[in-house]
């Protein structure tokens, strides 16, 4: 809430090949600290959010954003089993809720 224009501007993320490496592998779900998860802007100007439809609408893997890990990783905590419960809203596509980490 500092600068909203620098933070809205683009991000780091992955792209198509680490999606697609992601879906080989089998995974179930996707987190990242950032907004998208993916790379924002595309370096194809031709695609735009093209990670989020490769995972959540074609695979059905959750991908979970904004999370932070400030406080685990001040605690030295780098494995945990993830929880995450969502807000009961019928018919939704995404969701907020609680993430929780059990160490």
């Amino acid at each position: 809430m500092k600068n909203n224009d620098k933070y809205n501007s683009g991000e780091p993320g992955i792209g198509l090949e680490v999606c697609k490496w992601v879906i080989d592998k089998g995974a179930v779900m996707t987190g990242a600290d950032c907004w998208a998860t993916e790379v924002v802007p595309n370096p194809d100007k031709n695609l735009i959010f093209p990670v989020h439809g490769e995972l959540i609408t074609k695979n059905g893997i959750y991908n979970h954003e904004n999370l932070d890990f400030t406080a685990l990783i001040a605690d030295g905590k780098y494995q945990f089993l993830y929880i995450f419960a969502p807000a009961p809203i019928r018919g939704a596509t995404g969701s907020n809720g609680s993430p929780i980490a059990i160490t």
